[in-house]
């Protein structure tokens, strides 16, 4: 793909989610849907978007450049997957303790914990070491994993606070994967400028992100409320409420979802960048990640019009085709396309669905987890997708018994199983047939 015609795509997809989020209140009022947001519910949305989109660009800034960091500080290319190793067995281990304690703790000061191990991991950076990386790895792994269920906990348990209507998280659920696609361009832009630009040299990005980490930990001490009460009775109540959660066939299969689309998306972010390159090719991968971040924020704005108008439309209903659908892109670079336009046009396709996908998953996570366990209950569900990681990488990376396209074979899987257990879900609602109300009303007139 010659980097003129993916510049027009680039516009032609900015161009696309701006007529999609301008025109949608205008087609919303011509089918009699649309009721403007109130004062008090948009300010509290925007304090929580700031935060979030702080929180995005640190996380962003915190994985460009990895492998060209490991390799400038002296780690040999082979010893890259003990590195992600150590990575994802600590966001297993000590990431899902920490993100069971979240609902215990509080979700503030959980956030606040994150950014400052964020900030721990930058200062690390700029040792040139290759044994500081191990620690800053281990470190980051629980950062990674906790902040965004306790930032996703905090939001939903304080709308819950101020009285808001439950619909209304549908909307500040779609601005956040549209708006950290749109922190995550402008990351990558700010790195590069950083880097090729000015020379700061490959450790300066860390330098940002620790005075981004330190500045929303700064703004959310001052901002934020949490109300959680460390005693020993609370942690037996959020423990046991934890537990009683997990005895929900339908938490459970949700959980099993977010599991498979966890699993598939970081295996995305591991293997595309080495599946474009193979065999030699030349790939512009600055424009490349833009034009991927572009297409999630298409699919976040088409979601827009199903989750809150002008389409209201089941999630059930039209995830279970789009994650078909990505399922399908999966499949394609497992069969070794080597075309590196078709390559990109199949990762692009497959970021709109994940568009799609994580904010209507957001939605499903509202109407099954209670606010309470929240956080808890997300930590819990991507112990399979880390633990399914680690196998990948020590099997597929490190000693070479499993190549690429038998993990994008295992993603294809891993997505339409999801597909058919949203399916399964949508037949676990629980419905009362008509015959039960028509008794039951039948009884109500015979007893007055």
């Amino acid at each position: 793909m010659e980097a003129k015609d993916a510049i027009w795509i680039y516009v032609l997809l900015f161009a696309a989610c701006a007529v999609l989020i301008y025109g949608r209140p205008f087609v919303a009022r011509s089918k009699a849907v649309y009721a403007a947001l109130p004062a008090s519910f948009l300010s509290f949305q925007r304090r929580f978007l700031y935060m979030h989109f702080l929180a995005s660009g640190v996380e962003q800034l915190q994985l460009l450049f990895v492998e060209v960091v490991y390799v400038k500080f002296g780690a040999e290319r082979k010893k890259l997957p003990t590195l992600l190793t150590i990575g994802f067995s600590s966001s297993f281990l000590f990431g899902t303790f920490l993100g069971l304690s979240t609902d215990f703790i509080g979700r503030k000061r959980t956030s606040i914990f994150c950014l400052l191990l964020h900030v721990l991991v930058a200062v690390f950076k700029q040792v040139k070491s290759y044994q500081m990386l191990y620690y800053a790895t281990f470190i980051l792994g629980p950062a990674l994993s906790v902040l965004p269920c306790a930032f996703e906990a905090w939001m939903v348990a304080e709308h819950e606070k101020c009285g808001f209507t439950q619909d209304w998280l549908n909307d500040t659920f779609w601005v956040m994967s549209f708006g950290s696609a749109v922190v995550a361009i402008a990351t990558g832009a700010l790195a590069n400028v950083l880097v090729e630009i000015w020379g700061f040299g490959i450790t300066s990005p860390a330098l940002v992100t620790a005075v981004v980490a330190g500045l929303c930990a700064l703004l959310m001490a001052q901002s934020w409320k949490d109300t959680a009460s460390c005693t020993q009775t609370t942690w037996i109540k959020t423990t046991s409420l934890l537990m009683n959660s997990l005895h929900d066939k339908k938490v459970l299969l949700l959980g099993w979802i977010h599991a498979c689309l966890d699993f598939t998306i970081w295996t995305f972010w591991i293997l595309w960048m080495p599946t474009l390159v193979a065999d030699g090719r030349e790939v512009n991968g600055g424009l490349t990640f833009s034009l991927l971040m572009a297409s999630r924020m298409l699919g976040s704005t088409l979601t827009s019009y199903c989750l809150c108008g002008p389409f209201l439309t089941r999630i059930e209903t039209y995830l279970p085709v789009v994650l078909i659908v990505s399922s399908i892109c999966m499949a394609i670079p497992a069969y070794d396309y080597q075309e590196v336009g078709d390559l990109v046009a199949v990762f692009c396709l497959f970021q709109i669905c994940m568009g799609i996908a994580l904010p209507s998953l957001a939605h499903l996570r509202n109407i099954y987890i209670q606010a309470d366990r929240r956080a808890g209950v997300m930590t819990i569900y991507r112990v399979p997708a880390n633990i399914a990681l680690i196998i990948i990488i020590v099997y597929g990376a490190k000693y070479r018994y499993l190549e690429n396209s038998m993990i994008f074979t295992l993603c294809t899987c891993s997505l339409l199983s999801a597909a058919a257990g949203l399916y399964m879900l949508d037949q676990w609602r629980i419905k009362v047939p008509v015959d039960i109300v028509a008794t039951f009303c039948s009884w109500i007139c015979v007893e007055n």
